[in-house]
């Protein structure tokens, strides 16, 4: 289980594709994050279909996070799906993966922190 919980040191390999099934729900926001470690890996989400989302791929190679949020439209099955990218130094790692559904006082303060700095010039 993914969803506020996380799961820790997957290993994963060259060529590998992980995927994970998870239940969204309809005007909830989420957080979507991928810890790399060792490895470079491209994170996508996609609707019941196999319909692509959103797909993340920072630069910032072997380490550090992937990481998107995403509100639903509809309720339902999605999928999350971690595929090593194709690089001859890319061979084996390890990531995290966590989805976090976040609460009423976590969007306020989400809001609040943009609002301030769109007020600034």
């Amino acid at each position: 289980m993914i969803l506020n919980q996380g799961v820790e040191n997957v290993q994963i390999k060259k060529r590998e594709e992980h995927g994970y099934v998870i239940q969204l729900s309809k005007d909830k926001q989420y957080n979507i994050l991928v810890i790399q470690k060792g490895i470079d890996v491209v994170v996508r989400l996609l609707d019941s279909n196999n319909v692509l989302i959103e797909e993340k791929d920072s630069p910032n190679g072997t380490q550090g996070p992937e990481q998107f949020d995403y509100l639903p439209r509809f309720s339902g099955n999605f999928n999350i799906k971690i595929k090593v990218l194709d690089d001859p130094s890319n061979t084996v790692g390890a990531y995290d993966i966590k989805v976090i559904e976040y609460t009423k006082e976590q969007l306020d303060f989400i809001k609040k922190e943009r609002e301030r700095k769109d007020s600034y010039p």
